[in-house]
């Protein structure tokens, strides 16, 4: 499955909360998640690199979900192809 957004942080002083929500990726870039096995894994592919795919994260078991996976690996994607 191929996914447009990641997610932030964001903070709700008033409440003392925060909630997790979606920002889009940039045109050049989407994250895909791929069942290998027993496990589950989050690839980046970039348009901007030459085409280029890279893991992010580590092997996730096949009980997470798609969103616990980006969740997990948002902010690596914003360091290291975003910021």
């Amino acid at each position: 499955m191929n996914y447009h957004y990641r997610f932030i942080r964001i903070e709700y002083p008033c409440f003392c909360k925060y909630r997790m929500e979606t920002v889009s990726l940039p045109d050049w870039i989407h994250i895909e998640i791929i069942k290998e096995g027993d496990s589950k894994r989050a690839i980046v592919h970039s348009r901007i690199h030459m085409n280029k795919s890279a893991p992010v994260g580590p092997s996730y078991s096949t009980e997470f979900t798609d969103q616990e996976i980006l969740k997990d690996v948002s902010a690596e994607v914003y360091r290291r192809w975003i910021q």
